[in-house]
């Protein structure tokens, strides 16, 4: 397939709203089953990060639109999601290690596994479909 427009702007859209189902349900939702925290109060803690890492993720999702491949899309989003997990865990969660540690790795989990699945969407050639 060959770079275009539109698959940059789907990229982005996806990457930015995997980015803010990061931010306010996933991480809030660990930390609560790990740590027997309210996730309501997790929420509120985290909700002034939701737009930014969702902008951060959104660019993510634009380059792997354009160049595409599962390995860029796994490394990129993986990568994002582990730095937002680190983030999050370091200035919204308070900086407990056991929380940073357990919310970076959330993130590459999450990240990773999304960032597979969009770089299987966007290939960068035809004999990706198949691999």
């Amino acid at each position: 397939m060959q770079r275009s427009g539109l698959r940059t702007i789907i990229g982005f859209f996806f990457g930015g709203f995997a980015g803010l189902s990061l931010t306010t349900a996933i991480i809030p939702l660990v930390m609560s089953n790990f740590f027997n925290l309210y996730s309501i109060d997790l929420l509120l803690s985290v909700r002034g990060f939701g737009i930014p890492l969702a902008i951060a993720w959104a660019v993510g999702g634009a380059v792997i639109g354009w160049y595409g491949g599962v390995r860029v899309g796994g490394a990129i989003l993986g990568g994002l999601g582990l730095l937002s997990g680190i983030i999050l865990g370091i200035f919204a969660l308070g900086g407990d290690a056991a929380m940073v540690v357990a919310s970076g790795l959330a993130g590459l989990l999450y990240g990773g596994v999304g960032g597979l699945i969009l770089g299987k969407a966007f290939p960068k050639s035809l004999n990706d479909y198949t691999t």
